[in-house]
């Protein structure tokens, strides 16, 4: 009689374990003395019924039985999809896939056996391997653009040059959540005539497929008088780490001032209250980590996704908003992540970019992440302005930094007095970039 099962199923590529026989005569063990010969094999490469035929020899006689192993394929195909799983289109345009792959245990690349069915507001990915089994994704499509583009100006919203210079637009970008590449669509109205002082205005404007619109102007001053140090240059103010009680503070200095910030948000720290507030009084909520725990963080890549998708679905459940503006915890440059997994800064940096984020390190630090008076932090700061036409600022929004809440109206006095403007960071401000070190 054979060991175990008259009939086994082995999973394909998995290893079958042969069970063998036993034999007996009239209640007698003849296993010991007797060789039982197996004949037949199993291929557990290849899928179908396998038979063994057990057979011992006693007395003259030959006995046999047999066992049927079937070797079954029953893990369906995996498909994966390239690109984004939920997809803008803009209304007036055909979808264009993105791409995707099939792979089968069995099988093999079965990716032109992939079904694809496009419907209004998703797309439909179904297979079937040659044993039957099944596998169905989905990829959802959002054609309803009611959201304008975002147009902005490269340099300074007012622009000084003296009089009988040469004047050269900064520039622009554009960003749109459908259409890829707008800026070569802006439209551009006014002219300077840097002969004569004066003001002069200049008119931008952009629609996207869906004909949304959106314009900027930039005052352009033709003056006879010495240009101040910061005249064409903006601060980003930025705000790591929180919400704490400071946030508080610093919105209202903020607010007092008319000026606006970016903050760049801890998952664990957020209170709704206060985000609230952040995005209604205009500012930018920026990602840096929903847990800010290095060790898990950079411990892969999936790993440093998942976290900032979590802080992303915390941050759009308070406030509605999606935000896609990101500061790496340490910044792009940290060396620390080399402990945890050898460079993977050096892919994150464009992984990032290919799934539409962009990030911001810093030009400017206010050293405020330890012992340090309002008045340093000051001279920190000021004496990493001149005449660039981007500043990104580096501040720490933690319950201890009531250093930083006393310094920051003395450096808005200070830029604006020495001709500097401020502004937020949107996906059009020009990015800061640090070298990367792992």
């Amino acid at each position: 009689m054979v060991n175990g099962h008259e009939k086994l199923t082995v999973e394909v590529n998995n290893q079958y374990q042969e069970q063998g026989a036993s034999a007996s005569y009239k209640g007698n063990e003849l296993t010991e003395n007797k060789k039982i010969e197996v004949a037949g094999k199993v291929d557990t490469g290849k899928t179908g019924e396998y038979v063994l035929i057990y057979s011992v020899k006693h007395n003259g006689i030959t006995s046999k039985v047999k066992r049927v192993v079937e070797v079954v394929d029953t893990q369906a195909p995996i498909i994966t999809l390239e690109g984004e799983t939920k997809l803008n289109i803009c209304p007036k345009d055909d979808f264009k896939d993105p791409g995707f792959k099939c792979l089968d245990n069995y099988d093999g690349d079965i990716t032109d056996k992939v079904e694809v069915k496009v419907k209004k507001d998703e797309v439909i990915y179904t297979v079937k391997d040659q044993s039957g089994n099944k596998s169905q994704i989905e990829r959802k499509l959002n054609r309803k653009d009611e959201v304008s583009p975002e147009l902005g100006l490269l340099g300074p919203k007012t622009l000084y040059i003296s009089v009988n210079s040469q004047y050269k637009d900064p520039g622009y970008e554009v960003y749109d959540n459908f259409d890829k590449d707008l800026k070569d669509k802006v439209k551009v109205s006014g002219q300077v005539d840097a002969s004569k002082l004066g003001e002069y205005v200049l008119k931008y404007e952009v629609a996207d497929c869906s004909g949304n619109k959106s314009g900027a102007e930039r005052k352009v001053i033709v003056t006879d008088q010495p240009l101040p140090q910061g005249q064409n240059s903006t601060i980003y103010l930025t705000f790591d780490d929180g919400n704490s009680s400071k946030t508080i503070q610093i919105l209202d200095i903020l607010k007092k001032e008319k000026v606006k910030a970016t903050f760049f948000v801890v998952g664990t720290n957020l209170k709704p209250d206060i985000m609230k507030r952040i995005v209604a009084e205009g500012h930018t909520i920026g990602l840096h980590s929903d847990t800010h725990k290095y060790e898990q963080i950079y411990s892969s890549t999936s790993a440093f996704f998942n976290d900032i998708e979590t802080l992303s679905n915390k941050i759009k459940e308070m406030t509605g908003v999606e935000t896609k503006i990101l500061r790496f915890p340490g910044g792009s440059s940290n060396a620390v992540s080399k402990s945890y997994t050898p460079g993977i800064m050096s892919v994150l940096v464009n992984e990032v970019h290919a799934k539409g984020y962009h990030y911001f390190d810093w030009n400017v630090g206010s050293g405020d992440t330890g012992p340090i008076s309002g008045d340093q932090i000051f001279q920190n700061v000021v004496s990493g302005l001149g005449v660039k036409e981007t500043y990104v600022t580096l501040f720490h929004d933690i319950e201890k930094n009531q250093a930083t809440v006393d310094a920051l109206p003395k450096i808005i006095e200070y830029g604006k007095s020495h001709g500097y403007q401020f502004d937020k960071i949107t996906m059009t401000t020009p990015e800061i970039h640090h070298g990367v070190t792992n």
